[in-house]
């Protein structure tokens, strides 16, 4: 057939082709992705022997050819064992130069999964590759390369179920049920070393389409498909389009290998994505020696060889024939002729018969010249003879291994719809007028401390290069000249120097400088970079040390320095902060793939002992990791961190870790929200400010003097919008003073004093503290504390009070200020109010639906009112409640019935309805217990509130279900979450019949969590609804009473739902149901077996009203 052939890139050079424009660019991609493999549920026991390589290497009799490390996390010794063995064989499979690296994590997986694996990351158009346009797994690329392409990061992800049915031992048949774990890490490392395509079905449109994620590009692994009339699948079928997905559902696919059978793929009627394809075909290949790579891995099933899978692996590059050749250069010589030298080397040996250089001088016509040994080890040359006259011409070289697969250097482009296109090494002969090129990236600063420059350019030459130069000033004076060194002769056309700066330069000093480069020519052409004037490097240096610092950059300042930052207002912002360059660059290209950019305060901050904060308000568009990796994982990807020194900026230490756009869902969503290939496209905007607040005591120590800097971190193959840092405050003191006091509700008429203590503290240091009072909302009075020097707590007393009569009220509250003018009061807002009161006669009953305002309580932080969402008034905390600020740091937030109630013989019931969104305590945890928290609980005193005592234990929002649930979802209440509580006044044992008892009802708050507090409606003490009989009670029957296990309620005559409810005395709800009645009648049973031998209440709350029956509990 007539071959096809394309010009590349040479020198710098673009020359045309015989069909179009064409040139091969180094692309990279990060594999998000990868395979998950499913157990079959049907046992299959059968087994295919390790190969024969393993066994020679085993046995000592080979060495491994290819270098597996794997860094396991979670494996057991036995599973990381089993893994090991199946590495071992690949290792001793396959050849590669370069480490292949394996993250491999054993952990919970999906219902079903076995295991999943991918190479991480594809590489196309390298030296080396065999075919251009084409993408190859990061590990094949690196073996074809001969060299590391993806820095410090892994070539294979594995991830293993660590709660499937294993076995796990190499050297036994796995009993019935069990999946052999040799055999699927096998399977999964055969994906990562490359047996996976792109080949896919759009859901969005049922069509079928080729590339890598969204690039179009396809992988290795899809070039030779064909189907079944021998038609190649990308140079056949337009992609995407439905045709193209026919035939990835034909059932009639192959891999065409080139000196056997082709391979049927797995290509079932309904494309499955991550099977399809990616697999030898499951009927042909199930309980054969090339079974390993179908789609099913069976239980028993124990394949210790890749069959088949190898050869197709091989033949994608695993086997290669390396061609080390140094293009030919431009050349001024017309008369040659032209020596083509390669060094050729191969896994499987070459047959030196079919050495070639084929070369041409139109593109169209070739000749073929057998290339002859040079003496040199593995080394071989044929000559391109001159045309005598200024001439363009094209070669490349071809060779076949011993399998007579044919490699070729350079490597063909894959073109869609197309057949392969040969690219060509392109050199002109001729008179040379073209100057050298020069790309240099200069740094962006010097720093005085810096003691030598090092500058590196990239200089190529159609005709070679002759010298590259440096001429540098220092402050305008010039210095001598330097030359620059080549780095690796014949290999790359990396120029570096050093400038030795003695002690450092002077903050403040100019350093210009600019590259000089000469070629070969005999015109000796020269550039300059830049093309006029200097580069200037501007010397800086460290400000003196502040114990803060405050920028809004709403101001220019040259506080700042460092590369790939600026402070600047993109379009959409209102403001200046700042910014990354948007988008920011991938770290391809530069060393190691990465790079680092890097933005640092020129003041050093003195760390404070307290209030050591560094806080920003940030926006982070950046590469998210992979799921589940933390700052430091190998995939954790791009990041920003904020760092410190002490030493000036020589080392560095994350002054807490980084992080990606995963830490903020709305930067996560937004980055997603545009991917265009690997990269997003998304644009940040101020709706994605969010705050960060960072303590320097994590990393320094008080008085270290330290230097920050914000560093984003960007690897290569993806990238996004960048970082943006506004409104930064480092060691600023915006906390305000804090105030600790426990406050007074009320005096009674015959109290004298009023007596205020109090504890303000703040890390800056309390400057003032006072307190305010007045006497029936009349003129104030201060008094200031002396708070020079500091003490544990001030006490103010306001005598005199006993002249005042029941029904006048005080006042006060508590003020304090701090040395950066931060002010606390307390209470936040108004005042404490202390009324002088008198407890009323006692009373018998007390009943009060808190419809309207009443003057029965004294209390601060509660009252009658009706939220939103509610129908009714009712008692309420505040909502939410205040942590606690007492001298303790917890409050009582107490509400007091100024009525006291004589306990009665009979009826000594109270019941209230309730809503307690108090934050809960863990399970378990005793009422009483220090870890019990907050609580809201009823008291009463005999003597007048001197002491109190317990009706019932305390208690919080997990007494209720719905209380908790509501609780834990922050939702805000209903009057749906109302529940009645009754309880007996004498049940504790602390109160008596005839005893008179002041109630109040109290919610204790701790310092740390609050939460939306204590509604209290409808209470009734000792009234005629708490009666154990009335009108209803005829119509409601409860047996058998005494109870032994089982206990039913009868009741007829009644309308609407019907509550049942049953406590014990103390209040405790035990059962609670609502029932419809069927006309008119319910019956309900309760099991009471697990209950404890005692009395408890039965409630029926209906339309009509509430009956409550006293049960016996007896145990057998």
């Amino acid at each position: 057939m007539k071959n096809v052939y394309s010009w590349i890139f040479i020198g710098g050079s673009l020359l045309l082709t015989n069909t179009r424009l064409q040139a091969q660019q180094f692309m990279g991609i990060k594999i998000k992705d990868h395979t998950v493999c499913y157990g079959h549920t049907t046992n299959h026991d059968f087994y295919v022997p390790p190969p024969e390589e393993y066994v020679q290497w085993k046995t000592g009799a080979r060495t491994k050819t290819a270098n597996i490390q794997v860094n396991y996390n979670g494996f057991t010794a036995q599973a990381q064992a089993a893994f090991q063995f199946a590495v071992d064989i690949w290792a001793s499979l396959i050849t590669s130069s370069q480490t292949i690296t394996i993250d491999a994590y054993w952990q919970p997986l999906g219902a079903g999964i076995l295991g999943g694996a991918i190479y991480t990351s594809a590489f196309a158009n390298f030296d080396g590759a065999q075919k251009l346009n084409v993408f190859y797994p990061v590990a094949l690329a690196e073996k074809m390369a001969g060299k590391n392409l993806n820095g410090t990061n892994s070539e294979i992800f594995t991830q293993f179920s660590s709660s499937a049915n294993w076995h796990l031992d190499p050297g036994s048949p796995p009993p019935a049920g069990t999946f052999d774990l040799v055999t699927v890490v096998l399977h999964e490392i055969g994906h990562g070393l490359g047996f996976s395509g792109s080949f896919k079905i759009l859901s969005s449109n049922g069509q079928g389409e080729v590339g890598v994620q969204s690039t179009g590009v396809p992988i290795i692994y899809d070039v030779p498909i064909k189907n079944g009339s021998n038609i190649n699948l990308i140079e056949g079928f337009a992609s995407p389009s439905s045709q193209l997905a026919g035939q990835l559902t034909s059932s009639s696919l192959f891999f065409d290998t080139p000196n056997s059978t082709n391979s049927r793929l797995f290509a079932p009627s309904t494309f499955s994505s991550g099977s399809s394809i990616s697999h030898l075909d499951e009927a042909t290949f199930n309980g054969t020696g090339d079974a390993l790579m179908t789609p099913q891995i069976a239980p028993q099933e124990r394949i210790l060889a890749p069959g088949v899978a190898l050869n197709m692996l091989n033949d994608m590059g695993w086997q290669q024939v390396f061609i080390n050749h140094q293009a030919l250069p431009n050349t001024e010589n017309v008369t040659g002729p032209y020596t083509v030298t390669a060094l050729v080397t191969s896994d499987n040996g070459f047959n030196a018969g079919t050495l070639r250089l084929n070369y041409t001088t139109d593109g169209n016509t070739f000749t073929q010249v057998t290339m002859a040994p040079t003496g040199l080890p593995n080394e071989y040359s044929a000559v391109i003879p001159s045309t005598g006259t200024p001439t363009t011409y094209g070669y490349f070289i071809s060779v076949n291994d011993n399998n007579n697969r044919q490699f070729v250097k350079p490597g063909k482009f894959v073109r869609k719809q197309n057949t392969q296109l040969q690219a060509l090494f392109v050199f002109e002969a001729g008179p040379d007028t073209k100057a050298p090129i020069i790309s240099h990236s200069q740094k962006p600063f010097l720093l005085d401390t810096d003691t030598h420059l090092d500058i590196e350019a990239r200089v190529t030459d159609n005709i070679g290069v002759a010298s590259v130069v440096l001429e540098y000033l220092i402050n305008d004076v010039p210095q001598t000249g330097q030359s620059f060194t080549l780095q690796n002769p014949g290999e790359d056309s990396i120029y570096r120097t050093t400038v030795n700066l003695g002690t450092g330069l002077a903050n403040g000093d100019v350093l210009k400088y600019r590259i000089i480069a000469t070629d070969n020519s005999s015109n000796s052409n020269q550039r300059t970079s830049p093309a006029t004037g200097h580069y200037v490097l501007n010397v800086v240096g460290l400000a003196p040390t502040q114990n803060s610092y405050a920028n809004d950059f709403n101001t220019p300042s040259d506080d700042f320095f460092g590369v790939g930052f600026s402070i600047t207002t993109p379009s959409g912002f209102n403001n200046p902060a700042i910014h990354t360059t948007h988008p920011y660059p991938e770290g391809q290209g530069f060393p190691g793939g990465e790079y680092n950019y890097l933005y640092q305060l020129k003041v050093p901050i003195r760390i404070k002992a307290q209030e050591a904060t560094l806080k920003f308000d940030e926006i982070v568009l950046v590469e998210p990791g992979e799921p589940g990796t933390v700052f430091g994982d190998p995939q954790f990807w791009d990041y920003v961190v904020v760092e410190g020194s002490k030493d000036g900026g020589f080392t560095w230490v994350p002054v807490a870790n980084g992080y990606d756009s995963r830490d903020f869902s709305p930067w996560l969503t937004r980055y997603n929200s545009a991917i265009s290939g690997n990269n997003s496209t998304a644009v940040g905007d101020p709706t994605l400010f969010r705050t960060r607040t960072l303590d320097l005591q994590n990393q320094f120590d008080t008085g270290d003097e330290v230097v920050i800097r914000f560093r984003l971190y960007s690897d290569q193959l993806a990238a996004g919008w960048g970082w943006c840092i506004d409104n930064l405050k480092i060691q600023i003191d915006e906390t305000p003073p804090k105030i600790l006091h426990n406050h007074t509700d009320y005096l009674k008429d015959e109290d004298d004093v009023l007596v205020i203590t109090t504890a303000a503290t703040d890390a800056s240091g309390v400057e003032s503290l006072k307190v305010e009072y007045n006497i029936n909302g009349g003129a104030a009075t201060e008094i200031e504390f002396d708070v020079d020097p500091p003490a544990a707590t001030y006490t103010f007393s306001l005598a005199g009070l006993s002249t005042l009569p029941a029904g006048n009220f005080v006042e006060y509250r508590l003020a304090a200020v701090d040395s950066a003018g931060n002010t606390t009061t307390l209470p936040s807002s108004g005042f404490f109010k202390v009324p002088i009161i008198n407890f009323s006669t006692p009373i018998a009953t007390y009943a009060n639906n808190f419809n309207s305002a009443t003057t029965d309580f004294v209390g601060n932080f509660f009252s009658v009112a009706q939220p939103t969402g509610f129908s009714n008034s009712a008692l309420h905390s505040e909502h939410p409640y205040s942590n606690g600020f007492g001298l303790d740091q917890t409050t009582n937030y107490t509400i007091t019935l100024l009525k006291p109630i004589t306990i009665a013989s009979s009826n000594s019931l109270m019941r209230f309805d309730e809503i307690a969104i108090i934050e809960p305590t863990n399970l378990g945890i005793p009422f009483g217990s220090p870890n019990f928290k907050d609580y809201v609980i009823i008291e009463g005193s005999k003597d007048g509130g001197q002491t109190w005592l317990h009706f019932l234990d305390g208690y919080n929002a997990r007494e209720n279900s719905a209380w908790l649930g509501a609780y834990n979802t922050g939702s805000t209440p209903t009057p749906a979450l109302f529940r009645t509580r009754l309880l007996d006044l004498k049940a504790s044992g602390n109160f008596n019949t005839g005893d008179n008892v002041i109630i109040r009802f109290r919610l204790f708050a701790t310092s740390s969590v609050n939460a939306w507090g204590w509604a209290i409606d409808n209470l009734y003490i000792q009234d005629a609804t708490t009666g154990l009989e009335n009108e209803l009670a005829s119509a409601i029957q409860v047996f058998p009473n005494p109870v032994v296990d089982w206990i039913t309620i009868e009741a007829s005559g009644l309308d609407g739902n019907v509550s049942v409810s049953m406590v014990n005395l103390q209040g405790q709800s035990l059962h609670y149901a609502e029932i419809q009645p069927e006309q008119g009648a319910v019956k309900h049973s309760i099991n009471t077996s697990a209950l404890p031998s005692g009395l408890y209440l039965l409630k029926l709350k209906t339309a009509k009203g509430t009956v409550i029956k006293k049960v016996a509990k007896v145990n057998r």
